[in-house]
């Protein structure tokens, strides 16, 4: 009988974690570049760059990124970067509720100060936000350039 149980349950234990891994593979599967039906103009799918005009009252911070749901508005941070960076917007998608963007990277000179008698760089830090005007499930972000990246971000509303 204890043969039986330890079976059963080692094949429960292999069973559950065969799905997981299944269902990881699914979730996380993510097309190349290449096969996404990139579009130029992304005004009708994002909002990029932020606006300054912003209401500043009322946001609720979430592990990716800041919601106000007031002015139906939610901002989603696709990468913090030390340094001084300039992202491009230069292609944009929308399928099965996941939004794909597109970015050309390059990394900005450091500039330096001088206080009184020390020389420093100036600490900048980059971060690229954008928000959504689909609602998306996820948004997968690719970008190249001084840069060589693939961002996954899983939304939940």
């Amino acid at each position: 009988m204890r043969r039986v149980t330890i079976f059963v349950a080692l094949f429960a234990l292999l069973f559950i974690l065969v799905s997981l891994l299944v269902y990881r593979n699914i979730t996380d599967k993510t097309p190349p570049e290449e096969s996404v039906p990139w579009m130029h103009e992304c005004s009708r799918l994002v909002e990029y760059p932020i606006p300054n005009d912003l209401p500043h009252n009322g946001w609720e911070e979430t592990k990716w990124g800041e919601v106000h749901p007031e002015e139906n508005i939610t901002i989603v941070n696709i990468l913090k970067l030390e340094g001084k960076w300039n992202f491009n917007l230069i292609g944009c998608a929308y399928e099965n509720g996941t939004l794909f963007l597109k970015f050309n990277s390059k990394m900005m000179p450091e500039h330096t100060s001088t206080f009184e008698t020390t020389t420093a760089p100036l600490l900048y830090v980059s971060i690229l936000r954008v928000i959504p005007k689909v609602s998306a499930k996820r948004i997968i972000a690719y970008i190249n350039g001084d840069m060589s990246k693939r961002i996954i971000i899983h939304l939940s509303y």
